[in-house]
């Protein structure tokens, strides 16, 4: 928004299928504004195609915004050769690293971005703090007028407690992220691995370039009844929150919206294993014994619901 309110008619701007709402959901609004939008496609890991990009650039391109890390399939995108691109072409690139951020190595002085989005609560911090990098030089129009605080580009009194809370967890993320990373992919690894033997719970999202705390499958049922029709991912959530496990169906956005994920639809998925995606994110607490509790419990569950294929213990 603060780079389309710098233009008096309507541009061009480029996202992806796989966008968070705080993305899709301005980049629709503009749309409704006469702003073009072009949706990059995914493939079935849900990566982007760096050759789709060029076709899709036009002369009145403004803005190429593409999510750094897919927070319902884990997803992590080649950033690095999609900002090039949009550089070899004069565009601005934005990248939503909410996800990324503290977990992977992210150096903006390096890679090809002019604006990055972070948010405290992602890093351990307090809820509501949020961050945009904006490469020096870069302006942008602000959303709010008043004061002129941040430097003109967000007016209003600053929440100096939640600010210093976001510092501190930025720093102690960016101390311990090689070695709770390396951690976390071990645990990752470890839950794909124990499920393995899960003949319908399939993996979704790309396996090598993933977040590397992120776990996520969609149900894949061969044999359907009166009762495994009626099995949501939703249903599975609410099976492990039983026994203590926090899970989420999709997006935990749209954790009360029964609707299938846009996400896995935009993968290839069927609207029927679109609203039968599950998610596990791992953090700090998470253990060894956690991931193997979760394992067992994740299958009993589906051996309740769906009975008819054995699940080896």
């Amino acid at each position: 928004m603060g780079v389309a309110r710098q233009y008096d008619t309507p541009q061009h701007l480029i996202i992806s299928r796989v966008e968070h709402p705080a993305i899709s959901e301005p980049v629709r609004y503009l749309e409704g504004l006469g702003w073009e939008v072009t949706r990059l496609p995914v493939n079935r890991q849900g990566i982007i195609n760096p050759l789709d990009l060029k076709p899709a650039i036009q002369s009145n391109t403004v803005l190429i915004s593409i999510i750094h890390g897919q927070s319902e399939v884990g997803t992590v995108q080649p950033i690095e050769e999609l900002g090039n691109i949009a550089h070899a072409h004069g565009i601005l690139f934005h990248t939503d690293a909410v996800q990324s951020a503290g977990r992977v190595t992210i150096d903006v002085q390096r890679l090809p971005i002019d604006l990055l989005s972070l948010s405290a609560h992602k890093i351990y911090g307090i809820q509501g703090a949020g961050a945009l990098y904006v490469r020096n030089g870069l302006k942008i129009e602000p959303l709010l007028l008043g004061g002129g605080q941040e430097g003109k580009t967000r007016s209003g009194t600053q929440a100096v407690g939640m600010i210093a809370g976001f510092g501190l967890a930025a720093e102690l993320a960016a101390t311990e992220m090689i070695a709770e990373s390396s951690r976390l992919i071990g645990l990752r690894d470890r839950l794909f691995d124990l499920m393995a033997n899960c003949p319908y719970l399939v993996p979704t999202g790309d396996r090598l370039y993933r977040l590397p705390h992120h776990v996520s499958f969609v149900i894949n049922y061969p044999f359907e009844t009166d009762k495994t029709e009626k099995v949501t991912g939703k249903m599975i959530v609410r099976q492990m929150n039983l026994a203590g496990i926090a899970i989420s169906a999709g997006s935990a956005c749209h954790s009360g919206k029964l609707s299938p994920s846009p996400i896995l639809l935009a993968m290839g998925y069927s609207e029927k294993e679109a609203l039968r995606g599950i998610r596990l994110t791992l953090g700090i607490e998470t253990t060894l014994e956690d991931i193997d509790w979760t394992a067992m419990v994740l299958k009993q569950v589906l051996n309740r619901l769906m009975p008819k294929l054995a699940i080896v213990n």
